[in-house]
């Protein structure tokens, strides 16, 4: 049987990685390329009461579905690759490389990143990322009191978010569609001001995503 989840120290080229991770829970159609950096929010948080109904009616309703990614990393780098995901629980999203890339997969409380597909990895509590904050809008929806700053253009609107009583960790910037409001782009910014800025494209929308998609394969010893 599989070793049941543990927590490791973070190698360091691994911290990208990890931080896709936090990154990636929303499905979008944004067909801009991830090599321009995303616009700032100016300091205005308010926002109009009926248009923060249907963006939140829009993260409660996301179906099961698959695309590819495109990512600014910290360092200024790029990557792409595949993602899959079957919110709230089932996400995982795997880097384009020559031999397979890094594999992000988060399965309820943990996120598990590999090097490489079967490698042995290595394990995160959700709640020490960023990504708490964006599972707490989805779970939850976005109030009021999460909002940082807002930013109201012709072809999109972009909410920056906390989690208001700072148990949770970093700021979630979250970029939507004017016209179908649908989620097509983040920019997070963790504990540490590290930023890391994702799109999503060619989205494909499932009745239902088979949760072997989502396991966690590795190459280990078997326990005696």
């Amino acid at each position: 049987m599989r070793r049941a989840p543990h927590r490791r120290t973070t190698p360091r080229p691994m911290l990208a990685a990890l931080a896709l991770a936090c990154l990636i829970i929303f499905g979008g159609g944004g067909t801009s390329s991830a090599q321009e950096a995303l616009p700032e929010t100016p300091n205005s948080p308010e926002i109009d009461a009926a248009r923060l109904a249907q963006i939140n009616q829009g993260l409660k309703t996301l179906p099961p579905q698959s695309g590819r990614f495109e990512q600014i990393l910290p360092n200024g780098g790029t990557a792409q690759g595949s993602y899959l995901m079957d919110w709230p629980a089932r996400l995982r999203f795997a880097y384009d490389g020559q031999s397979g890339g890094s594999v992000v997969t988060v399965k309820g409380k943990f996120v598990a990143v590999q090097e490489a597909p079967r490698a042995e990895p290595n394990w995160f509590p959700v709640a020490l990322t960023p990504l708490a904050v964006l599972r707490q809008a989805v779970a939850e929806g976005i109030k009021p009191d999460m909002l940082v700053e807002t930013r109201n253009e012709a072809r999109f609107i972009a909410l920056s978010l906390r989690d208001p009583s700072g148990e949770l960790p970093g700021t979630a910037t979250l970029y939507f569609d004017r016209t179908e409001l649908q989620l097509y782009a983040w920019r997070l910014i963790d504990v540490q001001n590290v930023v890391t800025q994702v799109r999503l494209r060619d989205r494909e929308i499932h009745k239902s995503l088979s949760e072997r998609l989502f396991d966690i394969d590795y190459d280990s010893e078997l326990d005696e």
